[in-house]
């Protein structure tokens, strides 16, 4: 099954992945990056409240500006939202934008859409320029979102 390109999830969707899905697995005592993954793995696999169709999710579908920045955001998402993306009020700062490198326009029905999480290691827009996103997308056939950032992103 291969999932429509550039489908944006809905609002009511990624209110849900924010302030409803990452709080109830944080209280399971994951980690910030696990729980992100999890909510993430939900929605593409169609599974739990994110799911239902009130909730709008559809699998496969782009994150919002919302859902990336929850994933700094970890388990005080309550506290972080779009409003929230830029607080450096002129001061120079940089703001991460996710998703940051996406590779590969198909999606697997054995790996899914896969999402890298991590630091400048993996940063796509970094010192890599895509090649580990690239590579995996190849030779899994499947779309890979890399949302790995810098220290100073």
């Amino acid at each position: 099954f291969v999932y429509p390109d550039n489908t944006i999830c809905s609002e009511t969707c990624s209110d849900e992945f924010r302030l409803g899905c990452m709080p109830h697995h944080c209280d399971q005592g994951k980690t910030n990056e696990e729980v992100w993954a999890t909510c993430r793995n939900e929605i593409d696999a169609a599974l739990g409240p994110l799911a239902e169709e009130e909730v709008g999710c559809t699998p496969g579908c782009e994150d919002t500006a919302a859902m990336g920045i929850a994933l700094d955001c970890g388990c005080d998402v309550s506290q972080c939202g779009p409003d929230d993306e830029d607080d450096s009020e002129g001061e120079g700062e940089k703001v991460s934008t996710f998703p940051r490198t996406v590779a590969g326009t198909t999606m697997s029905d054995i790996y899914g859409k896969i999402y890298i999480i991590g630091d400048s290691l993996l940063d796509g827009t970094g010192s890599t320029q895509g090649a580990v996103e690239t590579n995996i997308a190849e030779i899994l056939s499947t779309t890979v979102v890399n949302n790995a950032a810098g220290g100073d992103q």
